[in-house]
């Protein structure tokens, strides 16, 4: 399910409460940061550039995981129902984006 994602809102998720119910969403206009925090020793600092400005998360029912990943633009976005958003980012020919994530572990 598409979200439009709260503008200045920052992303903190509890592990267990991401865990406790099934998601399956994509936010866009996502702000490039993002903390997951399974205790309060143990955490990952997540930053996009704007370019990675929708954020994919997924977390099923029935098994003890989650997805939470940077994205230029919806999944699948080529084939959704009425058309490609407006920020749905098509490069033509030799064009090149550059990307940029960074995965920071908080221990201590």
């Amino acid at each position: 399910m598409f979200k439009r994602w709260h503008k200045n809102a920052p992303l903190v998720l509890e592990t267990g409460l991401v865990l406790s119910g099934a998601c399956d969403d994509v936010y866009g206009g996502w702000l490039g940061s993002a903390m997951i925090r399974w205790s309060d020793k143990l955490a990952l600092h997540m930053t996009a550039n704007s370019t990675l400005d929708h954020l994919v998360l997924y977390a099923p029912t029935t098994r003890p995981f989650f997805c939470l990943e940077p994205a230029s633009m919806v999944p699948n976005a080529f084939n959704m129902e009425g058309g490609l958003l407006p920020e749905s980012l098509i490069l033509q020919g030799s064009q090149t984006k550059v990307f940029t994530a960074r995965f920071s572990p908080i221990v201590g």
